[in-house]
C-alpha cells in the first residue's frame, strides 16, 4: 500500500464526488458557461483574446466528448464491478492508475489549448489574476477554518468527510461515523500546509505567464507544472501528505468492508447511474464536465 499517493486517492475521490450535489447532465451541459465565467473573472480577456478562447473551448468540447467520456464510462463500470465484490488493494491501485491517466490526458490537452491565449496576457491582466488569487486564498482559509480553534477545524473536517461518504453510500452507521471521526482526529490538518502550497503553485503559474515564451514553450512548461505537481511540492507539504496517506488509505478500505448490503447496493447504483449519464452525454452532450475538473486545476490553485 505504500506505493499509493494520497494525491492520487484524493483525485479519484474528487472525480467520483464531482456531481454528488447536483444532476450530472445539468452540470455537464452548462460547464462551458462556467468555464467562460471563470476565465473572464480571472484573466479579464479582451477582444481577440475572447474570440480565440471561445474557438479553442469549442474544439476542446468536441475532443473531450468524443475521446474522454467513453473512458469515464468505462472507469465507472469497472469500479461498479469491483465494488460489488468488495474492494481490494489491487482494485484501488488499478482504479487510481486509470484515473491518473485520464488526468494526464486532460492536462496535455488543456495546456496546449490554453497556451496560445495565455501567452498574450498583458501585465495588467496578470496583475488582475494575482488579485483574484489573493481573494480565493482568503475564501479557502475561511472555508478550511484556518485561524479557528483545533476543535472547530476537526469538527468541520469530520462533517465534510462524513458527507462525502453519505453521498455515495447513504446514511452512515454509528460505527462508520466513529471510524471517520477517529481517522480525522488522528490526522493533523493539512489546511494550512495546503494553503501555503496553493500560494506557491500560484506563484509558479504567474512566473510562467510573466516569462516571455512562445505558445509552444508555454504549453510545455504548463504541462510540466500540472503533470509533475508532486516534484514541485515543498518538503514540508510532501512530508505532511506522506504522514496522512496510510490513515486515509486504511479508512477507505475499512469503510468498504463495513458497508451494509443496502449501502453497497446504493453505491453500485450510483456508479451505474453516472456511467449511464456519461454514455448518454457522449452521444448527445454539447459540453464537457472535464472542463471544470481540468481548467479549474489551472484557474483555482
Amino acid at each position: 500500500m505504500g506505493g499509493i499517493r494520497l494525491q492520487r486517492l484524493v483525485l479519484i475521490i474528487a472525480c467520483l464526488f464531482l456531481s454528488a450535489c447536483a444532476s450530472l447532465p445539468i452540470a455537464y451541459n452548462n460547464a462551458d458557461l462556467f468555464v467562460r465565467y471563470k476565465v473572464d473573472g480571472h484573466f479579464d480577456l479582451q477582444g481577440s483574446q475572447k474570440t480565440e478562447f471561445s474557438t479553442r473551448l469549442v474544439r476542446f468540447h468536441q475532443w473531450h466528448r468524443s475521446h474522454e467520456l467513453p473512458q469515464y464510462e468505462g472507469l465507472l463500470r469497472a469500479a461498479e464491478r469491483r465494488l460489488a465484490d468488495g474492494l481490494t488493494e489491487d482494485d484501488v491501485n488499478l482504479t487510481i492508475d486509470a484515473v491518473r491517466e485520464r488526468y494526464r490526458a486532460l492536462v496535455r490537452q488543456v495546456a496546449h489549448d490554453a497556451a496560445p491565449v495565455l501567452s498574450t496576457l498583458s501585465p495588467t491582466q496578470i496583475a488582475h489574476l494575482e488579485e483574484r488569487f489573493v481573494e480565493e486564498n482568503r475564501k479557502f482559509a475561511k472555508k478550511q477554518r484556518i485561524g479557528e480553534s483545533e476543535e472547530a477545524q476537526v469538527k468541520a473536517r469530520i462533517k465534510w468527510m462524513s458527507k462525502q461518504f453519505e453521498d455515495w453510500i447513504g446514511d452512515l452507521t454509528p460505527q462508520q461515523e466513529a471510524r471517520i471521526a477517529a481517522m480525522i482526529k488522528a490526522t493533523p490538518s493539512l489546511a494550512e500546509p495546503r494553503l501555503e502550497e496553493r500560494k506557491r503553485q500560484q506563484q509558479r503559474f504567474v512566473a510562467l505567464l510573466r516569462t516571455q515564451r512562445t505558445p509552444d514553450e508555454l504549453a510545455t512548461a504548463l504541462q510540466d507544472l500540472l503533470e509533475n505537481m508532486e516534484s514541485h511540492r515543498s518538503p514540508a507539504f510532501a512530508a505532511a501528505l506522506r504522514e496522512a496517506e496510510p490513515r486515509f488509505v486504511q479508512l477507505l478500505l475499512d469503510m468498504d468492508k463495513s458497508l451494509t448490503p443496502s449501502q453497497r447496493a446504493f453505491a453500485i447504483t450510483r456508479f451505474g447511474s453516472y456511467a449511464a449519464d456519461f454514455r448518454t452525454l457522449a452521444r448527445k452532450g454539447r459540453a464537457s464536465a472535464g472542463h471544470q475538473a481540468s481548467l479549474e486545476s489551472v484557474l483555482s490553485w
